[in-house]
């Protein structure tokens, strides 16, 4: 072999080895990627291992939502890189759910748990220790998905068994409320035979089976006391879609009639197809028999009224009256039936139909209202009040007539009482307050009283309200000086919860509680500015607000107020608002004082004597006539309250049931005239017409007791009365 054959299979051998050596590390990179793709596969093993068994737990039935979560907890370590370090925890609420050996670290990853953009909780994932950065930290990102994927499958499936839940609750809530409801209620077919579906407890117990089993079987028909009833009625509810308060005659399983009222519905389905009727029936049989009753004893009652009752219809159609109303028209019930009231209200009577008509027409409730009529030769009064009764498509009302003319002939002979709030007077000061109070009692006008102490302001506010129409809504008494300046406005116009420390709930006002009716300030000439304000506010818009709140409340109250001051004198000294006073002072009642009105006294004596021996069951037999003089010259400053206070005082200390003048305080009898005890006048020669008439009121005219009040016979006190036309 020469030199150039071997030079030439060396280089041949030596391109050999380095492709060998080519090939080899070529395949220790083919060898590192596979080992890497190994490591990386396993790891997405474990992940997919992780996410199998989540998946698993996830599909359990028959485990709670609790135990649920906590198996995910322990589970979901496996799936993360380094999983001898990992540990877990699920928040949802204020419940959690953690892995063995959790605890916050500085290698925290987390995903909220949500769904539908709602925010159920939150799952974490923590290394315990510090490991090499992986893509951007000790997490993969494949470990980022993977807790993504996670959080979005448990929010799926808490909001699944949330709703599982939800919807089971309700079932149950459902069919509780079914079988324990006091109307029968049940589901049937349509058709003429109908079959049902279901039924509750009380469906069976009301046609007389043992159990709801027992009454399903049966047809729908067959509960009918007419069964072709039930095709009827099936026609009719599948025209009207539905059906309410319809009465039917069916039976119990004995054959016992039945009255049932009964509400249907029918259930369609998607498609528009009928599937079934759900009903509800209400057994009421002993109503209707309850209701026959009624009307017969109804008819009885009214017959036995001696109140005339008449029931009209449109155009003032009689459509019944009672054996009252037929005496008082002088018809009989059977010619009165079915005629026009204006034709039984002769001339005399038209005013009975003009009211009648005009409480129709505009809706109106009239309520004792009184005329004075020469009816058949006879002066008579009548009192009437008529109720309209207004319905959809009807226009009814009733008139109750009351004969009041010896009543009316009685209170003329009695002077001096005004029919409301226990007011008691015939002086000419106290007449024109009266006068005041008839005139404005039926508007919504605002009213200013003024008086002083103990003049009975507040009755004055209590006649209006109750002579007005607002009489049957709330009178609400507020006295202003009664209440602190920071709990007045609270009181007036109420607060809202968190307004202020203590306001641990919602609270109206008075304002509000008188809504519908009349309010009563009292002192309200003692508010502070502050508060004047906010009253004036109310007075000019209507509305108010709540402390604590910007929501205004619209009420519909009528506004009375009081004072013992002069507030034209507070306003010129600019400590009561001048605007204010003005929307106050629309209609001002003066109340005067019991020095202004002394004539009074011997009829508030008497009223409140009668008063004072109800409340204390002490005899009172009267006044002395020297005791009366006494009161009448004595200028009570703390007027009606202070004789009121005198009198209960006088009672107790009487020994004989009568008033003597060593019964009242020193400081009034001081005030009395030297002379003013009574002469020893032989058979009252010289008693005056004023003395008589006041041993009279002091003692309600029992000209017995009078009598001996006065020291004379009853003859001749009566031969006295003639002579001064008492």
């Amino acid at each position: 072999m020469n030199y150039t054959d071997d030079n030439h299979e060396l280089n041949a051998l030596r391109k050999r080895v380095e492709e060998l050596e080519h090939i080899e590390a070529e395949h220790r990179r083919t060898e590192s990627e596979l080992k890497k793709r190994t490591v990386q596969l396993a790891e997405r093993v474990k992940e997919l291992n992780c996410l199998y068994g989540i998946s698993d737990i996830l599909e359990k039935s028959g485990i709670s939502l609790d135990d649920m979560l906590q198996d995910v907890a322990n589970l979901i370590p496996s799936g993360w890189h380094y999983p001898e370090i990992a540990a877990a925890r699920i928040q949802i609420a204020e419940h959690e759910y953690v892995s063995p050996g959790f605890r916050l670290t500085p290698w925290t990853i987390q995903s909220p748990i949500t769904f539908r953009g709602e925010t159920l909780g939150m799952l974490q994932v923590v290394y315990l220790e510090e490991k090499p950065a992986l893509d951007e930290g000790p997490f993969f990102k494949e470990e980022r998905n993977l807790i993504d994927d996670i959080a979005e499958r448990l929010g799926r499936v808490i909001e699944r068994r949330r709703t599982r839940q939800e919807l089971s609750e309700s079932e149950r809530r459902y069919h509780s409320l079914v079988d324990n409801i006091p109307i029968a209620v049940f589901r049937t077919t349509p058709g003429n035979e109908g079959r049902l579906l279901m039924a509750n407890p009380k469906m069976a117990r009301v046609f007389g089976y043992d159990c709801v089993d027992d009454i399903i079987n049966i047809r729908a028909c067959d509960l009918y006391q007419d069964p072709a009833q039930r095709g009827i009625f099936s026609e009719s509810l599948i025209t009207k879609g539905d059906v309410v308060g319809e009465e039917l005659d069916m039976k119990k399983r004995d054959g016992t009639p039945l009255r049932v009222s009964i509400n249907a519905r029918v259930i369609r389905n998607e498609f528009g197809a009928i599937e079934y009727f759900d009903c509800w029936l209400e057994d009421v049989t002993d109503r209707d028999r309850a209701e026959q009753e009624r009307l017969m004893l109804e008819e009885q009652l009214r017959n036995t009224l001696i109140d005339g009752i008449v029931t009209v219809g449109e155009n003032l159609t009689i459509l019944s009256l009672n054996d009252a109303a037929a005496r008082i028209f002088h018809v009989s019930q059977q010619e009165a039936e079915s005629r026009i009231l204006s034709e039984l209200c002769v001339e005399e009577l038209q005013p009975i139909a003009e009211t009648v008509k005009n409480a129709l027409e505009t809706g109106n409730f009239i309520r004792d209202s009184q005329f004075d009529v020469a009816y058949r030769g006879k002066d008579c009064t009548y009192s009437i009040s008529v109720t309209p009764l207004k319905t959809s498509t009807r226009r009814r009302g009733i008139l109750v007539i009351r004969d009041i003319t010896r009543l009316s002939i009685l209170e003329r002979q009695v002077s001096g009482q005004f029919p409301v709030s226990n007011m008691v007077g015939k002086s000419p000061a106290i007449q024109k307050v009266f006068n005041l109070i008839q005139n404005v009692a039926d508007t919504n006008t605002t009213v200013l009283i003024e008086g002083e102490s103990g003049t009975g302001k507040e009755l004055v506010a209590s006649a209006l309200h109750h002579q007005s129409l607002r009489r049957n809504g709330p009178f609400v008494r507020v006295n202003c000086v009664a209440l602190p300046e920071t709990l007045l406005e609270s009181e007036l116009f109420g607060h809202v919860r968190g307004a202020f420390t203590g306001a641990n709930r919602d609270r109206p006002g008075r304002f509000e509680l008188a809504n519908g009716g009349t309010i009563f300030l009292d002192e309200i000439g003692d508010i502070s500015p502050a508060m004047q304000q906010h009253l004036l506010r109310v007075l000019q818009e209507r509305e108010i607000e709540r402390v604590g709140s910007t929501q205004p409340i619209k009420i519909d109250v009528r506004v009375v107020a009081a004072t013992n001051r002069n507030l034209a004198d507070l306003v010129s000294r600019n400590i009561f608002r001048e605007d204010l006073y003005y929307r106050l002072n629309v209609i001002r009642i003066h109340v005067p004082p019991l020095r202004e009105r002394r004539q009074d006294i011997p009829l508030l004596a008497g009223h409140f004597l009668h008063l004072i021996q109800n409340r204390t069951g002490r005899g009172v037999k009267g006044i002395l006539p020297e005791t009366v003089d006494i009161l009448l010259h004595y200028d009570w400053p703390g007027n009606i309250r202070q004789l009121e206070n005198t009198l209960e005082r006088a009672v107790v200390l009487s020994r004989d049931g009568f008033i003597h003048p060593d019964n009242l305080p020193q400081e009034i009898r001081e005030q009395a005239p030297e002379n003013f005890v009574a002469d020893n006048v032989e058979n009252g020669k010289s008693l005056d017409a004023e003395r008589i008439q006041n041993a009279l009121n002091s003692v309600g005219w029992n000209r017995s007791r009078a009598a001996e009040l006065l020291g004379i016979s009853r003859s001749t006190l009566w031969r006295l009365m003639k002579k001064h036309e008492l």
